[in-house]
């Protein structure tokens, strides 16, 4: 049986305007209160006192993240089973063990190749900038918006892993299906209708703060959807002889663009706002996908 606590508070400062703003019109606002949060509030003048009601709001929570967490789990061990199951083809074996220096030369001789252009270089370093700037202002705009760190700790924590976990096997599938560029391009194009939303968010959606999550959960599927068509290609880019190697250089310039865009999404946010930094964000990730647009067709 769950512990109840009950909570004292005071009313401070103690004005007779800012209590009947609180309490309404026939404490209205507490009942409301009341029933939101499954309370029990008692007033005297300025002091109330608080009682949960039924379960304890922290147990429902913790059962929540349980239950994501035993699937989350259930999930892995699928992974850990068809991983199990998979056996590579037999192919020329890569160098074991090779020095630090040849690392450094096979990074600067792999651009050198004739089939591997500069703008391949410069797609990857920009690739994950819009998502990266976007994901690192989670925290603090949920935490502006007043959400609690319960439910931050529930979306960023719980949903949308879920949320990836659920969607990313259907890249695999459209890549059986479509061009390895194709995909990519619709992937991107969603990923900017996910930007479009934050800035919607916004200039209409700040007195709902939840429905942030609506975007935030568009935004990781469609990451969990690129990684997969984004390795595909890069293992294209990649020699047979250094799949590995090439395809772990490449996918490393891509991972430090999303580390610089989070440390420059945050101080743009402290200079120019949300808004200013969605804007930038949509711009960059248009241009990547009209990038991709034109490679198609001209592929």
């Amino acid at each position: 049986m769950t512990e109840q606590v009950t909570q004292t508070f005071t009313l401070d400062p103690q004005d007779n305007e800012r209590l009947r703003s609180l309490c309404g019109a026939g404490d209205e606002h507490l009942s409301l209160i009341e029933k939101y949060f499954n309370l029990a509030i008692a007033g005297r003048g300025f002091t109330f006192t608080l009682q949960p009601q039924g379960e304890n709001p922290s147990a429902h929570v913790q059962h929540i993240v349980q239950s994501a967490v035993d699937l989350i789990s259930v999930f892995a061990l699928l992974l850990i089973l068809q991983i199990s199951l998979y056996s590579e083809p037999t192919v020329a074996a890569e160098p074991q063990n090779p020095p630090l220096r040849f690392l450094f030369t096979r990074f600067f001789y792999f651009w050198q190749q004739p089939h591997i252009s500069f703008r391949w270089l410069i797609l990857l370093l920009f690739v994950f900038i819009p998502s990266g700037m976007v994901v690192s202002s989670f925290i603090p705009r949920l935490n502006a918006l007043g959400l609690s760190s319960q439910h931050i700790g529930l979306l960023l924590s719980v949903f949308e892993p879920l949320c990836a976990i659920a969607f990313a096997p259907l890249s695999g599938l459209l890549l059986k299906k479509y061009s390895r560029v194709s995909v990519t391009q619709w992937v991107l194009f969603s990923q900017i209708f996910a930007f479009c939303l934050f800035i919607l968010f916004e200039y209409v959606g700040t007195d709902f703060p939840y429905l942030i999550a609506v975007p935030i959960l568009l935004l990781s599927m469609t990451y969990a959807l690129l990684v997969p068509c984004l390795l595909a290609i890069i293992l294209d880019y990649s020699s047979k002889a250094y799949a590995t190697l090439d395809s772990s250089l490449q996918f490393s310039v891509a991972l430090l663009g999303a580390y610089l865009a989070g440390f420059i999404s945050l101080r743009l946010i402290s200079t120019w706002g949300y808004v200013t930094v969605y804007w930038i964000v949509s711009i960059i990730a248009f241009a990547i996908w009209y990038f991709f647009k034109n490679y198609n067709q001209k592929s």
